[in-house]
């Protein structure tokens, strides 16, 4: 038998141990070749499919294929390094017989070489036979007239099938030559030797808690002031805290469970709670990998679905009206109402239903509260004005002024909705003193300041001033406001001399959400990836101890336990391997996403993060329910 001969008969023979290792390449390179592809398309390249947006969307493309690289370069090293070291016992036999070492090595290499070669070309093929859905994905998310149509770029092919050779050789030939040869005997029994009891150092695992707490206390009251210096003391805290805890936490929980004796007697506790100890010592960097990653990656995906989720609210929020005009100095008054129905007339035309219009008249005036000494600036509305303009425009809040009394609308990150005490309102010479001032974190005038006044107050303020220097506003607001896309041109090309500074909802609206979808497309694909090795991480773990997990097994079968009751073992030790990343990358997620609120409490953090969370914990769970089938099939078989 050749070598060759040997190394594809070690790979039908262990490939239960090479699948998730096998599958989470071929994705890395489906995903790769599928963004690249996209970058070097035509369309893109040419600029007449994404227009202005080109440069963005290829960066954001060409950040993710340089994460996809850093991410399968790290995986690919650490497997092959795990296995390799799994293989001692069949490398002593190897030896045995008369096996050279550099023998073995080019054995092995010739492994990892049909390895590779098999996940390149089932990734690449893979990534062109579905490349047709990923574009038709793309024109929707970037709302192209075009639909990107379908195309085998040779140079994407090229690219990629020359960057994933050069990793899978460079680290195949790494790994191989970091194989050391120790002598024949101790290679045959470095599975049948006991291992030592794991130990653990109260003082890390409680400093551990201390940092992560530190952590989580910062994140809580971490907002715009302080953010810049408290992100990055937060990551080193909470990273550093979870490497101590998670390393010293599984001894300590398994120590603390056996004093015990109620709990630790009772059924297979006893049997369970030893492996236990065994496994979180030995899986600690894993499970700590896995707990980041997935801390990384729901708080990523969170914020972006966030954003999604919350665009249409931002947009009502930060634009009073769907359409906005502003007069200049020199327009008559007199002249809005025939601009307001012309303007109106073209919107209908174009979105095919009833388009409602306002005009507001706003003086220019200043705001000063008292204990504050400093004076802003604030177009001044009518409680008249405000009330007809929140009859077309339904999502402004409804108010009633009391004499002297004022509300402050501007969207802002700083103020909460609520009273802000007394003040003083002034235009030119007049003043007027308020007796409560409510602000409300909600847009009226775009860019603007604006306090609405009871009548009185507006009249006292307006004075004896010429009509044409106040600041006139035509609003307008349909129901389907979103579909207003191309307002711009619509009212540009119906808006006479001294009318200008169109403000359109909708294109805010539509930037936000193609935006946001297609960076939550594009790191739904690089989350996968990540969710993919690391459980193949922790799958791999536990084939390269199949067989000493065999012979315990046996054991326990021998000593009277059940099958049911070795199954119950089986589940708690698998459920705690897999689930306990989830569990304090979830915990992290959280408290990340608390600081988002605290910078944007009007965004729906809590429902959108919850989203992804859940979604990735039943991501979890099938793989867990695969892994373990696979696992029970491999331990229930004959030696």
């Amino acid at each position: 038998m050749t070598l060759r001969h040997l190394a594809i008969s070690n790979i039908k023979g262990n490939w239960h141990r090479y699948l998730a290792y096998f599958l989470s390449c071929t994705f890395s390179v489906f995903v790769f070749y599928l963004f690249l592809s996209f970058v070097l398309h035509p369309a893109v390249m040419d600029g007449y499919i994404l227009g202005g947006a080109k440069e963005a969307v290829q960066e954001g493309m060409v950040a993710a294929e340089v994460v996809i690289l850093v991410f399968s370069f790290v995986f690919i090293l650490y497997s092959t390094n795990a296995f390799l070291r799994s293989r001692k016992q069949e490398f002593g036999l190897l030896t045995l017989l008369g096996m050279t070492e550099r023998q073995q090595r080019s054995m092995v290499w010739f492994e990892y070489a049909v390895i590779s070669t098999l996940s390149i070309a089932v990734g690449l093929v893979s990534g062109i036979l579905l490349s047709k859905l990923f574009f038709m994905a793309m024109s929707v998310l970037l709302a192209v007239p075009n639909p990107i149509y379908f195309f085998v770029p040779q140079l994407a092919v090229l690219i990629t099938v020359a960057t994933f050779l050069a990793v899978f050789t460079v680290l195949s030939i790494v790994a191989v030559f970091h194989l050391r040869q120790s002598s024949v005997r101790e290679l045959l029994v470095a599975k049948r030797q006991a291992k030592s009891p794991p130990r653990w150092r109260p003082l890390l695992f409680v400093l551990g808690l201390l940092l992560v707490s530190w952590g989580y206390a910062k994140a809580v009251h971490t907002n715009f002031s302080n953010l810049t210096e408290n992100m990055l003391p937060i990551l080193g805290l909470v990273i550093g805290g979870t490497y101590l805890v998670v390393g010293q936490g599984g001894v300590a929980v398994c120590r603390w469970l056996e004093k015990r004796g109620g709990i630790y007697f009772r059924g297979t506790n006893m049997i369970t709670l030893n492996r236990l100890t065994f496994r979180l010592r030995e899986n600690a960097r894993i499970i700590f990998t896995s707990a980041i990653l997935i801390a990384v990656v729901c708080t990523a995906l969170g914020t972006f679905n966030t954003l999604l989720q919350s665009a249409r609210s931002m947009a009502l929020e930060e634009y009073g009206f769907a359409v906005m005009l502003r007069a200049n100095d020199n327009v008559e008054p007199s002249a809005l109402p025939a601009v307001g129905e012309q303007v109106a007339v073209a919107l209908e035309r174009s979105l095919g239903e009833r388009v409602d219009w306002q005009h507001i008249a706003a003086l220019s005036g200043s705001l000063q509260l008292d204990g504050d000494g400093q004076k802003q600036n604030v177009a001044i509305v009518s409680e008249q004005d405000y009330v007809a303009a929140a009859k077309i425009a339904t999502h402004l809040p409804a108010i009633s002024l009391e004499p002297n009394s004022a509300v402050l609308l501007f969207c802002s990150n700083d103020k909460l909705d609520g009273p802000q005490g007394d003040g003083i309102v002034s235009v030119a010479a007049e003043t007027s003193d308020l007796r409560q001032v409510e602000y409300l974190n909600r847009s009226l005038l775009y860019f603007s300041r604006t306090l609405v006044v009871p009548d009185a107050v507006y009249q006292q303020l307006l004075g004896a001033q010429d009509t044409r220097q106040l600041l006139h506003h035509l609003c307008f607001e349909t129901r389907n406001w979103h579909k207003l896309t191309n307002a711009q041109s619509l009212v540009t090309t119906a808006l006479p001399d001294g009318l200008d500074w169109v403000v359109n909802r909708a294109e805010m609206y539509a930037s936000i959400r193609n935006t946001g979808a297609l960076t939550m497309f594009i790191g739904v694909f690089v989350s996968f990836l990540f969710f993919v090795a690391c459980g193949s991480l922790l799958y791999f773990k536990l084939f390269t101890e199949i067989d000493m997990d065999k012979r315990q097994h046996s054991t326990l079968r021998d000593i009277g336990i059940t099958q049911r009751e070795r199954l119950r073992i089986v589940n708690r030790e698998l459920g705690v391997l897999f689930f306990l990343p989830v569990a304090i990358g979830a915990l992290h997620t959280a408290f990340a996403m608390k600081t988002l609120s605290n910078l944007w409490p009007q965004l729906a953090v809590i429902p959108a993060s919850a989203m992804v969370a859940g979604t990735y914990a039943l991501l979890q769970l099938i793989y867990f329910f695969l892994a373990r089938k696979a696992y029970l099939a491999q331990l229930q078989s004959q030696n």
